[in-house]
Order: structure tokens, then sequence, then C-alpha cells
């Protein structure tokens, strides 16, 4: 399930098992891109999944989010169990990012973000769920706060306008800023079930 505030409308691109892809056009006039993903489960499969990201990709100029479980990690500090993860699997994860000048966003919450729910040594947790933006959207975030919180299968992505005293204040600080939009006027949040 997909929710907004009604202050932002929401036109769905595409749908697919694997992504919603919507275009959000602000009251301000912005447009922006968020896809929301559900990577291939099948590791002999997934390079169809980041193959169909990187055609997305060329299917938009914009500022761009994607936002979901990539059901991959990004290195090896994200998985925790018995068994490891292969490198080539991450590698290709890599690679997609990079075709894709994709960069990930952080977030707020727990370290993994889906268990096997096993115990003792059995047990595998994982960071699974992430946020990822290109370029324009990250100069989008110099007008606005952004926060993320990944709550496998909930994730939440909040923005909220910056005021002018704020904005010079998060350009002095050259870092990202989380915030709540409940503190801080204007603003919208997406989530995905």
């Amino acid at each position: 399930m997909l929710f907004w505030l009604s202050k932002v409308c929401v036109c769905l691109q595409s749908l697919c098992r694997n992504f919603i892809d919507v275009h959000i056009k602000e009251e301000s006039g912005v447009i922006w891109r968020v896809t929301f993903v559900y990577g291939e489960p099948k590791t002999k499969q997934r390079y169809v999944f980041w193959d169909r990201l990187r055609f997305l990709k060329a299917q938009w100029k914009g500022p761009w989010v994607c936002i979901g479980d990539f059901n991959e990690v990004l290195s090896s500090k994200e998985h925790l169990g018995p068994t490891n993860r292969v490198e080539a699997q991450t590698r290709l994860f890599h690679e997609c990012l990079e075709d894709c000048q994709l960069l990930d966003l952080g977030f707020c919450g727990p370290k993994y973000t889906w268990s096997n729910k096993q115990q003792g040594d059995h047990n595998i947790r994982v960071r699974l769920d992430r946020a990822i933006a290109n370029g324009q959207f990250h100069k989008y975030l110099m007008i606005s706060k952004l926060k993320i919180l990944l709550q496998h299968p909930r994730i939440t992505l909040q923005c909220c306008y910056l005021s002018q005293s704020m904005l010079r204040e998060a350009l002095g600080k050259q870092k990202a800023i989380f915030s709540d939009t409940r503190q801080h006027g204007a603003g919208h949040q997406i989530t995905l079930k």
C-alpha cells in the first residue's frame, strides 16, 4: 500500500511485481520521482531487477529516490549470520547503483531490517531495506529535511521544507539533517507498507 498527504499529487507511472513508480508533484510545481522497490528474491534472477532499475534511470533526468527492500546488501557489515553473502552479488548491486548514479541516503531505525527469526547460531539478520537517490534529489534535499524510517515491512519517507534560517544552518554544517515534519511546518510524508 502507498499512502500520501493530499498536499501533493501522486501520479502512477508504472507498476510491476518489483516496482511501483510514481511522480510526485508538489504545490510549488516541483516534480520528483519515487520508485518503491521489492528486489528479486531469487539470486540468479536478480540481474533482471538491476537491468529494470537501469531502464527506469534512462527514462528520467530529474530528482529520483528509490525506496524499499532491495533483497541485497552493500557490504558484509549489513549481513550477520552463520553464512556469508556472495561478494559477486554485492558487486552487482554496487555496479547498478553506479550506473544509475544513486547513493544511499542513510536511515533512522534498527541496523538490520530483516531477520529469519531463528535462535542462536541459526539467526540471520540483514539490512535489505534502504533509500537511495540521485544527485538531483540530493540537491532537492538542500531545500528540505528528510527522515527515512526503516521498519520492515514499513518504510516511511518524510520531507519538510526548510525555512531560510534552517537552510543556512544546514549548509553551514554540510551534513544530512533528519527531522520530524510535525515540528517544522509544511511538508509531506509517504509511507509504503
